[in-house]
């Protein structure tokens, strides 16, 4: 890569951390929850729950779901100018 020219920011990039997807384990939450599975797929569609990570519970359809019966896939974006590359130790912001 040929860098022309490269500044450091002194504030962070404006980046938001959005959930991409939530995956539930339905070889337990059908048994422990039948008919109402159905309900908190909807919930889960319609952006209808709350994440509580101090309690570790998924709340939706008026069920709290223990966080061995969901899976949440996260995504930052950036909606500056250009184009956000992340690394394990770094965010670049390239123009």
């Amino acid at each position: 890569m040929h860098v022309q020219e490269l500044d450091v920011l002194e504030e962070p990039p404006q980046i938001t951390t959005e959930v991409a997807s939530i995956s539930l384990d339905y070889s337990t939450l059908g048994p422990r929850y039948g008919s109402k599975v159905g309900e908190i797929d909807s919930g889960i569609e319609g952006g209808e729950y709350e994440i509580d990570d101090d309690a570790g519970v998924l709340r939706v359809a008026g069920e709290e779901l223990e966080d061995e019966l969901f899976d949440v896939s996260l995504e930052r974006t950036y909606s500056g100018d250009g184009e956000m590359l992340e690394t394990d130790s770094a965010i670049v912001i390239l123009e």
